[in-house]
């Protein structure tokens, strides 16, 4: 996550784990983190937003998607490989403009 940017509020379709490289902060319902720290966060589990004052860096499975809401609960888009795949390929794309001009 780049420092300043705010992932909405989420609930994990499948269970997954991360583990963090850089960065610190505190996660309303995982508590704080740091550099070393592992996290297992259940099938099920909802988040409040999450949001980063600085870079952080992590490495995270994922056993299923996550489904973002907007704050007033209505769904903004499944996270799951195909939109993630799809995200990868619009970046490659923007990528190639910004290129081109």
């Amino acid at each position: 996550m780049h420092g300043g940017s705010t992932l909405p509020p989420h609930r994990h379709v499948g269970a997954s784990e991360f583990f963090i490289l850089k960065g610190e902060g505190v996660h309303k319902e995982a508590g704080a983190f740091e550099i070393g720290t592992y996290a297992f966060e259940p099938e099920g589990a909802v988040h409040s937003p999450v949001h980063a004052e600085d870079d952080i860096l992590l490495y995270m499975t994922s056993y299923g998607a996550g489904v973002f809401f907007k704050a007033s609960g209505k769904e903004l888009y499944t996270g799951d490989a195909a939109y993630f795949e799809m995200q990868m390929n619009i970046g490659t794309v923007a990528r190639k403009f910004k290129h081109f001009f």
